[in-house]
């Protein structure tokens, strides 16, 4: 019965370890790591006018570095990419009193790819009212839909189908002289009274390329896009040690004084416009406190080992002791060392089976994990070679005799 508690005792200490790795895992899994784009000094997140060539880093499915393109994508260690974009429009559709063009001009039509993208803004309400079929899924497409204030809606007629359309004259900026016309289906409403539109990213930069597009030998080139903001998640935790590596490429780090940091490798820039923070405190603190409980779990085991290996020794010697009469008699009777010796562990072995099916149907009924089985085998054999070496002793002609003299 000894033979299976100490068994199951490393059972249970091997499903700890095992508990604890797993737990690494799950927070590799489910921690969120974000990158976000900053300033320089690290102050400022929103506004930046982030150029297409470090967006399309985010979201390009190819990457090219030195002139050359890369196997592996940046993209590829992203998910959940969070883009801003900001237009402004003046409206077609009648929604609004007479106002002044001064107030006009100063309405935005912003371009996200997740509503988190304008949480900061005080007036946008987020208390979101989408329509039948809508979800905020809608904002990382490329339909031509929005989302306006509750004030905004109140203001605008549905179409025959029950639809309320907008349509708009955008520019890439209030003092902007060239603008084109979009017209957008209204999806949902949010509360407040704010006059600012939220239609897809994607929208957003393909109105901009139309607005920055020109001709050149009768070929058009569509212009450039650019971000507010724009930050995203690691996909896999596990790949932020090579992320790092690669971020570190095109973005630097935040430097509260501002200083210039210097790019190496590129023909065009001299110096990092931006800087990125990859935002992993969460997850280091979890992994540090997981990997030290670990590492003590990992030193103890051998001398845990070695304790239960010395206990199921001593305890099978004990028992053999405490037959010494029986092997003597059976000494006397002419039963040989080496038969003695067969008998004992036999019956030592016996035991082991006994011991090694109440380990595994607790260790069943626990639900724990595979079984350690160089541990066991340890603890077994400690436990047949204790009694094997007492059954050589006290089966000795000269022990028996001194047996004798004692008595």
């Amino acid at each position: 019965m000894l033979l299976g508690v100490l068994c199951w005792f490393a059972s249970i200490y091997d499903s700890s370890m095992k508990d604890k790795l797993q737990e690494i895992e799950n927070a590799y899994d489910s921690i969120p790591v974000t990158v976000v784009v900053s300033n320089i000094e690290g102050t400022q997140t929103d506004g930046l006018d982030i150029p297409d060539y470090l967006v399309n880093y985010f979201i390009s499915e190819q990457y090219t570095f030195g002139g050359e393109r890369q196997d592996v994508a940046f993209s590829s260690y992203l998910s959940d990419v969070i883009l801003k974009s900001t237009l402004y429009y003046t409206p077609q559709t009648p929604m609004d009193d007479p106002v002044s063009s001064d107030h006009i001009t100063k309405r935005k039509l912003v371009g996200v790819t997740a509503l988190e993208a304008v949480r900061v803004d005080p007036s946008i309400g987020f208390s979101i009212d989408w329509f039948d079929g809508y979800d905020a899924s809608v904002l990382r497409t490329q339909e031509r839909v929005c989302l306006v204030s509750s004030e905004t809606l109140r203001k605008i007629s549905p179409g025959e189908d029950g639809q309320y359309l907008i349509a708009l004259t955008v520019q890439v900026s209030p003092a902007s002289t060239k603008d084109t016309g979009l017209e957008l289906t209204v999806v949902g409403c949010y509360a407040g009274e704010a006059p600012d539109i939220l239609c897809p990213w994607a929208v957003a930069a393909q109105t901009q390329q139309v607005l920055g597009g020109y001709y050149v030998n009768n070929g058009y080139y569509p212009g450039p896009i650019s971000a507010d903001s724009m930050s995203a998640t690691i996909r896999d935790n596990r790949e932020l040690g090579a992320f790092r590596e690669l971020l570190s490429r095109h973005f630097a780090q935040v430097d509260p004084s501002g200083r210039i940091q210097e790019i190496t490798g590129s023909p065009v820039l001299t110096h990092h416009p931006f800087a990125a923070t990859i935002h992993d405190e969460t997850l280091r603190g979890v992994l540090s406190e997981l990997q030290k409980n670990l590492r003590m779990l990992e030193r103890l085991l051998p001398l845990l080992t070695l304790l239960q290996a010395a206990i199921s020794f001593i305890v099978s010697a004990l028992y053999i002791h405490n037959r010494k009469q029986e092997l003597a008699v059976a000494r006397a009777l002419g039963t040989s060392k080496a038969e003695i010796l067969a008998m004992v562990s036999l019956e030592q072995g016996l035991w082991i089976l006994l011991g090694g099916f109440f380990c595994i149907l607790a260790a069943r009924l626990m639900s724990l994990y595979a079984l350690p089985y160089s541990i066991i085998l340890v603890i077994l054999t400690a436990s047949l070679l204790g009694a094997a070496l007492s059954s050589v002793i006290y089966s000795d002609r000269n022990r028996i005799r001194r047996m004798k003299e004692e008595d």
